[in-house]
């Protein structure tokens, strides 16, 4: 197995997300057939029969529905793409995403197009932030200090749920649940205060420029990013983007999640 550049999934908490990884997985294998596909799950799961489609699997995970946070840290791979396991590869484009990264940067992420949002703790008019679903890393010890303390963070926030130094800076309600939170905390995407700041991580924009966007920058109105990480309720109009150029598709919704609610176990 290569170990330059791969793909790394996780899929915990609901077996049907197991599922998903695999359908994903077997179309990576169709439109990027040179790159590796690796998963980590939980215990119980690693010998589903259906797990063939990767080339190695990983347990150990929790079986939580943010257990990507501590598998991000475990790559092998010297420069990783990681996806949500409730997506498709639709695009034989798919090998360019790893020239998504600049070189000398340690990450490069996609915007939430806040329009599509299912919760905004920023001022969507005036801030584009990164979107938790999709992402390019480079392995580094900066960089897997960067995913342990994102898993870490998280975890303080599930336990204690606010801080009051967040009174007055972000919405209680909008934050619950989310691992975008403290990803922006530790970007310094929104504000550059927080103690979980982490000044020493250098990103971008995949395929665009650096941080941050705003209506002034030329990210604002570029719908590149997108077409790697298409979530449902996007625009393609809106956002100069034609169905056959996206490459990475998710599928998640309510829908997905009652029509597989009584997957196998």
């Amino acid at each position: 197995m290569r170990s330059d550049e791969g793909f790394l999934l996780c899929a915990t908490n609901f077996k049907p997300y197991l599922t998903a990884a695999q359908q994903l997985a077997d179309s990576l294998k169709e439109f990027a057939p040179d790159h590796p596909v690796i998963v980590y799950t939980e215990d119980k799961w690693v010998s589903d029969p259906g797990n063939h489609i990767f080339d190695e699997v990983h347990g150990g995970m929790p079986p939580s529905n943010r257990a990507k946070l501590l598998a991000l840290q475990h790559s092998p791979f010297d420069l990783t793409c990681y996806l949500d396991s409730d997506m498709v590869c639709v695009n034989p484009r798919a090998p360019e995403v790893f020239k998504g990264i600049k070189p000398g940067y340690d990450m490069a992420w996609t915007k939430i197009r806040t329009y599509a949002a299912a919760a905004t703790w920023w001022d969507k008019l005036q801030l584009k932030v990164p979107h938790g679903g999709m992402c390019l890393y480079r392995k580094s010890d900066r960089m897997i200090s960067f995913m342990e303390q994102w898993w870490e963070n998280w975890l303080w926030k599930r336990r204690n749920d606010w801080d009051p130094r967040w009174d007055g800076k972000y919405p209680y309600w909008e934050t619950r649940g989310w691992d975008q939170f403290p990803l922006h905390l530790m970007m310094g995407v929104i504000r550059k205060d927080d103690p979980w700041y982490r000044p020493d991580i250098k990103w971008h924009w995949i395929y665009g420029g650096d941080p941050p966007c705003t209506p002034e920058t030329d990210d604002w109105n570029a719908g590149e990013d997108a077409k790697w990480n298409w979530i449902i309720g996007y625009d393609p109009e809106r956002e100069g983007v034609n169905r056959d150029e996206i490459i990475f598709h998710d599928y998640s919704c309510l829908l997905f999640k009652r029509q597989y609610q009584n997957g196998r176990k």
